[in-house]
């Protein structure tokens, strides 16, 4: 069954279409006489509406057709019809006296000038939605067929408008809204048997909803197992109308579709529309006057309006309503509602490196090594703080031990207390000593774990803005292509190219969305691994500021000192030994394993002095017996009592004689670990040396990269341009033509790229010398550009 598009798409009801009609109607036409333009609408009259007409008409088509030509449109000359047959014949009949063309807006004046059989001006008709369901005549060759009589086919067919709905939401029970001057336009009988045959077709339910004045009662309709809605009307809902339908859909958290990117714009779920519909539909218009004037007649004239749709995405509703779209969708639709949401979250780089440093999981770790080391100092000083022990003892012997002379009864308790003091141990001040300066060398641990964080921040953040410049040249790459396809497409049509060019620009339409999608997911995987190594503290629909060749952050680096002091060979030579210089002393790398060995030359010393220096400790006891009980707990004979307390105080001296050659092999061990930490930071050096001389090496190049490239881009875009206008003009294969687009893609890639890596030149610089300029402050940024204008002028 052929398609029932008009069932839903009615061009024709209120004001609001009926200024976009006419007030574009400036065409691409010429006339050395003045024009008479008559128009019939199926409208009411409404004052506002034919001023407005008048206004835009005599602007638009003033600018086509230049002062050599009358426009004429008088308020007599527009008649808004209402719907009554009788008064469309009648003003048709008296607009065919007075004007050159005649203009027909909507299917009601349209078929009530045709069932007439008497056109006797050329007539041309716009709102033409489906030939077939709106008995419209329709040629093999693509015209009406009827004299002084065509049309502008504005519309694909609505089962491909279903099908398109049905691939973003598989719907199962679809309500469709129509207006009631539809239905009737169309008969009921005929309504009702197309909706029935194109639900058989599409395997759902259908419910047709019919609209009246009351929007908000005619919405409550519809039937409460519907699972989508489909907006079968085109411009005649007013903007308040519309409203109230979006607000009742996202209130009912139902996904709608709609033929029109302005009902997406003002919430509707999607929908699939050309991107300037009525600019297409009264460019054709303009051309189709001006052939008719050129003395074709009206019955010869194309009625496709052959534009390209495009899929419109409302992220805001998706979002109100919890609808969650596919990937393909996301990566290829026109997003509506879509920017401004994602900018809500916008960071700055200096914002995203102050969340690196605080929430980076890896330096919170390095921070918590800082805290334990600060420990061990603690536990090292804690030998020379005194020891003091208190117990009690409660026992019973047997009666055969016991002694009454000495108090050593059968049940006793007693108390004691030792105390000690560490007076000197070469082993406890060394390792104070070596903990101090392990705890230094963890500062620098972490300090290193900082710089690595700040410069992997500048990598992922950097990787973002590629990311996102990729995804917007593929985009713009596949709206070339499409434009290309549209225009092979045509011009097949009309024999100018033959099938096969057709048949490449979709395959490459393909794959470009495939690359789209590419990107697309790439984008999302970069952003996901920014966040992940922030420990994913920031906000799920976050973006971050572009860097563009303008951009401060950009300017900052291309005048900084270091660029700006190379200048020749020399320069380079100069700098890059001060840099050397400057990363052996400060790389925080560097610097701690310079505290790592002097950990190990005390601990060194300690193994030396272990072989004749004594330890020195100050021990006290004491003891009381608090309790005695059973025998031998009373003294007898000549004592008067036991003694009860003890005491006694020494001062122990330690002194070291063999220990297995323990020591010795101690004291190989630290040697041989510190020839490799000074091996390792010799090692380091040396990689910071290469790295720094490969660092400004790549901001040499990296500088000239950038104007050459924008250069090559440019030159790549004009060559693309020249050979399009040739391949449209038929001088040119699409060989040569395809690779020009594909130059210029890539020209684009690599200049875009060219920025981004010249900023990562400098930051792999100042990574290697372990100095952010970025994040260092006033001062140290002065002291940093003195100390190298002084080794730069010696």
């Amino acid at each position: 069954m052929k398609n029932i598009y008009f069932l839903l798409f009615r061009i024709n009801r209120k004001a609001g279409f009926l200024f976009l009609v006419l007030g574009v109607m400036g065409c691409n036409y010429s006339f050395a006489q003045a024009l008479n333009i008559g128009v019939i609408t199926d409208y009411k009259y409404d004052e506002l509406q034919q001023n407005t007409l008048k206004r835009n008409i005599r602007e638009e088509v003033a600018k086509t057709i230049g002062s050599s030509a009358q426009l004429s449109l008088l308020d007599k000359n527009i008649v808004a019809a209402d719907y009554n047959a009788i008064k469309i014949n009648n003003a048709y009949t008296q607009l065919s006296a007075s004007c050159d063309v005649i203009v027909l807006v909507g299917i009601k004046s349209t078929k009530t000038i045709l069932e007439s059989k008497n056109i006797t001006r050329p007539t041309i008709a716009l709102g033409i939605t489906n030939t077939a369901i709106q008995n419209i005549p329709l040629t093999e060759k693509g015209t009406s067929g009827v004299d002084n009589f065509s049309y502008i086919l504005t519309s694909r067919s609505l089962e491909q408008e279903l099908n398109q709905f049905y691939e973003l939401f598989p719907y199962k029970k679809l309500s469709v809204l129509i207006y009631q001057e539809m239905v009737n336009t169309i008969g009921k009988n005929k309504f009702e048997k197309g909706i029935e045959a194109l639900s058989q077709k599409l395997n759902c339910t259908i419910y047709p909803v019919v609209l009246d004045d009351d929007i908000a009662k005619s919405l409550v309709k519809i039937p409460a197992d519907t699972d989508a809605v489909f907006l079968g009307t085109t411009f005649e809902i007013s903007r308040e109308d519309i409203q109230v339908i979006v607000d009742y859909l996202k209130v009912k958290a139902i996904p709608s579709y709609s033929p029109l990117q302005q009902y997406v714009e003002a919430g509707i779920l999607s929908g699939v529309s050309s991107e300037k519909d009525a600019k297409s539909i009264f460019r054709k218009l303009g051309l189709m006057i001006d052939e008719i004037r050129r003395g074709e007649n009206a019955k010869d004239l194309q009625v496709s309006l052959g534009q390209k749709k495009q899929l419109y995405f409302n992220v805001e509703t998706s979002k109100a309503i919890h609808f969650s779209p596919t990937f393909q969708t996301l990566f290829t639709a026109n997003l509506i509602n879509g920017e401004a949401d994602s900018n809500e979250f916008t960071y700055s780089l200096t914002e995203i490196l102050e969340k690196a440093i605080n929430a980076n999981l890896g330096v919170q770790i390095s921070y918590k090594d800082i805290a334990l080391s600060e420990q061990d100092i603690r536990e090292a000083k804690s030998h020379y703080l005194p020891t003091v022990n208190v117990g009690v003892q409660a026992s019973q012997i047997n009666e055969e031990a016991t002694n009454e002379f000495i108090g050593q009864s059968e049940c006793s308790i007693i108390q004691s207390t030792n105390a000690s003091q560490l007076i000197y141990s070469e082993s406890v001040i060394a390792n104070i000593k070596i903990q101090k300066l392990l705890n230094e060398a963890q500062k620098y641990t972490t300090k290193q774990e900082v710089n690595y964080t700040i410069f992997r921040t500048y990598q992922l953040y950097l990787n973002i803005l590629f990311a996102k410049s990729n995804v917007d040249i593929q985009k713009e790459n596949l709206e070339v292509l499409k434009k290309n396809l549209e225009l092979a497409e045509l011009q097949a049509d009309i024999g100018a190219k033959i099938k096969s060019d057709v048949y490449r620009w979709k395959s490459e339409v393909a794959n470009a969305t495939q690359r789209l999608i590419e990107a697309q997911t790439g984008l999302i995987i970069t952003k996901e691994s920014l966040n992940t190594f922030l420990n994913n503290t920031l906000d799920n629909d976050f973006d971050i500021e572009d860097i563009h060749l303008e951009n401060n952050l950009f300017d900052y680096y291309d005048s900084n000192l270091l660029v700006n002091q190379i200048k020749n060979p020399q320069d380079v030579k100069k700098i890059s030994q001060y840099l050397y210089e400057y990363a052996s002393s400060n790389f925080p790398g560097v610097k701690q394993l310079e505290y790592a060995i002097k950990a190990l030359e005390r601990q060194k010393k300690s193994n030396n002095r272990a072989f004749y220096l004594p330890n020195v400790s100050l021990g006290v006891n004491q003891s009381e017996i608090l309790h005695r009980s059973g025998v031998a707990s009373e003294p007898t004979g000549n004592f008067s009592n036991f003694i009860d307390s003890y005491w006694n105080v020494g001062l122990t001296l330690t002194f070291p004689l063999f220990e297995g050659n323990r020591k010795n092999i101690k004291r190989q061990q630290t040697a041989i670990q510190t020839e490799q930490l000074t091996l390792q930071k010799k090692e380091l050096v040396n990689g910071l040396k290469l790295n720094i001389q490969n660092s400004i090496a790549n901001l040499i190049s990296g500088k000239t990269n950038i104007v050459l490239s924008e250069k090559s881009a440019e030159n790549a875009q004009k060559n693309f341009e020249i050979l399009q206008k040739l391949y449209l003009e038929n001088s040119i294969s699409i060989v040569p033509f395809f690779d020009a687009q594909n130059a210029a893609l890539n020209a684009k890639l690599i200049h875009v790229n060219s920025v981004y890596a010249y900023i990562m030149s400098f930051v792999e610089l100042e990574n290697s010398i372990g100095f952010f300029s970025m994040l260092a402050s006033t001062e140290e940024k002065q002291k940093f550009e003195e100390s190298l204008n002084q080794s730069i002028n010696k």
